[in-house]
């Protein structure tokens, strides 16, 4: 797939796009026009053994897969930086189309392989799903069940999460990353066996603007206790479900305190509810920041023992949550002490405008500096214009910027390939909670 494509593959699957058109079993599906007809040299040998009779090559193949894993990638000699990425799937009775990111897969001779490949960037993870067509009937996304790389959520807080947020009605729990390499970071994401696992539940907390009031999830770290002689350390998320789901950060702070890398923590995600509540929230509105100062800290300190200490709680999000949480801690510094923003939206105005453009840079850069942390990630193709005007990730450059004229302790790091996405965003959490809230860390 070309790069320049990938985007708005990748937009279509997002939409739900499915297969494209069905066709008679075993009828090759043709690579869609102006794309390279990629054959992987795996998948060239393969069909090489089976035209040549060896019955066994199939099931070693698939044997294969079991270990190595899917999609493959390979290497392209004349052309560093890139792979030969091919997508497989094992296509069940009365398969008659695949399709993945936008492209129809071809069927391998006539077994139930069925594959596409593509030319990629190395450095650029993404996301992606199958949809196939079974006897006229389409399946609707799958996840790929060749890669273990997804956005899998233990059963213990899937409990956690209402109907309205899972199955049919989330999209990434049917969603497959492709990494091509392991982020250090990765290994904090994964549950690990024999790690004990802290505990997580949903609860509503009042709310004026919110009839029925506002969700939030709570978790508490293995071994919770309320009469223990030190208060927990808080970590507070916006975008509450997908730091619930997608980015797991009850799995990474199991294995964060099970590795001695964290103090016990107790997290608090808070759902700010569809776009428009998001915008309501999130977007400089000086309310909202108030609300989580008056109303919902209070609450969790009255409910958990955690810490009143500002430079022992951090706030975090993505997208509008990434700015939204350096409001809100530009705002009420005395409450919260550390950032950590991902993708953060710095482009935006005051009270909800886009004007004037990257209003909290400005705020920062007039102000003076506050007792605050901050750890930044963006994606390094970022690079879209915003409704404001500033390139996304040129906004977060100058916050950086600013920050750093004024002193502040920041680090800053723009993700190889990423793009604004939860594939980078969860590789990246662990590295900010251990800048911000790191055993080695408040110990230099």
């Amino acid at each position: 797939m070309k790069n320049s494509n990938l985007a708005v593959l990748i937009g279509l699957l997002i939409a739900g796009v499915g297969s494209i058109v069905a066709q008679p079993l075993g009828t090759a599906a043709k690579p869609a026009a102006g794309e390279p007809a990629e054959m992987s040299p795996r998948l060239a040998d393969l069909k090489k053994r089976l035209s040549g009779g060896d019955s066994t090559a199939l099931p070693k193949f698939w044997a294969s897969l079991e270990k190595d894993h899917a999609p493959l990638l390979e290497p392209i000699a004349d052309q560093p930086g890139k792979s030969l990425v091919t997508f497989i799937w094992r296509a069940g009775p009365g398969t008659t189309d695949v399709s993945v990111v936008g492209r129809q897969l071809s069927r391998l001779l006539d077994t139930d392989l069925w594959f596409a490949t593509d030319i990629m960037d190395s450095s650029t993870p993404m996301f992606y799903a199958f949809f196939p067509t079974v006897a006229g009937q389409s399946k609707g996304r799958c996840a790929d069940p060749l890669n273990p790389q997804r956005f899998a959520v233990p059963d213990d807080v899937l409990a956690a999460v209402p109907a309205d947020l899972k199955g049919e009605n989330s999209q990434w729990l049917k969603m497959s990353m492709l990494l091509f390499c392991e982020s250090p970071s990765d290994r904090w994401t994964e549950p690990r066996v024999g790690t004990p696992r802290g505990k997580i539940e949903m609860f509503t907390v009042d709310d004026k603007q919110r009839p029925n009031g506002r969700r939030v999830w709570v978790y508490t770290p293995p071994k919770y206790n309320s009469a223990a002689n030190q208060p927990y350390r808080l970590l507070i998320c916006f975008n509450g479900p997908s730091y619930v789901m997608e980015i797991p950060v009850s799995t990474i702070l199991d294995n964060l305190l099970a590795a001695d890398e964290i103090w016990p923590t107790v997290a608090v995600m808070v759902d700010n509810g569809d776009l428009k509540s998001a915008s309501e929230d999130l977007d400089n509105h000086a309310a909202f920041a108030d609300y989580m100062a008056e109303q919902v800290l209070p609450w969790i300190r009255k409910t958990w023992k955690v810490s009143n200490d500002p430079s022992q709680t951090l706030l975090c999000g993505y997208s509008r949550g990434g700015s939204g949480s350096a409001y809100a801690a530009w705002k009420h510094p005395e409450l919260f002490g550390n950032v950590l923003s991902q993708s953060g939206a710095f482009w935006r105005g005051n009270e909800g405008s886009s004007e004037p453009p990257e209003w909290l840079t400005q705020q920062i850069k007039d102000s003076p500096r506050a007792a605050l942390r901050f750890f930044i990630d963006v994606g390094a193709q970022e690079t879209r214009p915003t409704p404001g005007g500033p390139i996304f990730i040129e906004a977060n450059r100058h916050l950086l910027d600013a920050l750093k004229d004024k002193g502040y302790l920041v680090r800053y790091v723009e993700v190889t390939g990423g793009r604004h996405d939860p594939v980078h965003w969860r590789s990246q959490l662990p590295d900010g909670i251990l800048f911000l809230a790191g055993k080695h860390a408040q110990n230099k």
